[in-house]
């Protein structure tokens, strides 16, 4: 019971971090919208109201590496924020989407901890631990097991999930 309150605790603090940035790029998508924007690729396409929109699209495709980076701070303090937000690097490239930056985030979390509960350096080297060893350690581990590991379950998963949402949202088609 105390490692699922564990768990929750590190969700709802990167969830309280990512809000503002829910908030605001819903905000720009809706403003910009009702302008009679859209989301534009090209710059030579911009318009003030497809920046609008454009720009909360962008914030929204930053919800992966928010709610990763976030959940490792929560786990491993400022150490884990840098492999956090890899991490949902990663799982935006993988197509994991926030399920995939969830994952990251306890995994490089736990990984920043342990490397920085364990690991024992020299004396000169103690101040390079939470600014350079720890994040670069846990990233390269955390990173290489989401690249190779983890990261096509999970992006399957994305996938299912999102084809089965789409499916009940359908409404049912009737036959004559």
């Amino acid at each position: 019971v105390y490692k699922r309150q564990e768990l929750k605790r590190h969700a709802l603090t990167a969830i309280s971090y990512m809000l503002p940035l829910v908030v605001a790029s819903g905000l720009l998508i809706a403003i910009g919208n009702l302008m009679g924007g859209e989301n534009v690729t090209e710059l030579s396409k911009m318009t003030l109201p497809s920046a609008l929109t454009t720009l909360g699209v962008m914030g929204m495709g930053l919800l992966p590496s928010f709610i990763a980076g976030y959940i490792a701070y929560s786990i491993a303090d400022r150490p884990g924020i840098a492999p956090g937000f890899l991490m949902g690097q990663i799982a935006s490239f993988l197509g994991a989407g926030f399920l995939g930056g969830m994952v990251g985030g306890y995994l490089v979390g736990y990984i920043a901890l342990f490397i920085k509960n364990n690991l024992k350096v020299p004396k000169w080297a103690e101040a390079l631990m939470p600014m350079m060893i720890v994040p670069t350690l846990s990233a390269i581990i955390a990173g290489l097991i989401m690249f190779f590991v983890v990261g096509t379950p999970i992006t399957m998963a994305t996938k299912a999930l999102t084809l089965s949402l789409i499916h009940i949202s359908e409404p049912t088609r009737r036959t004559p």
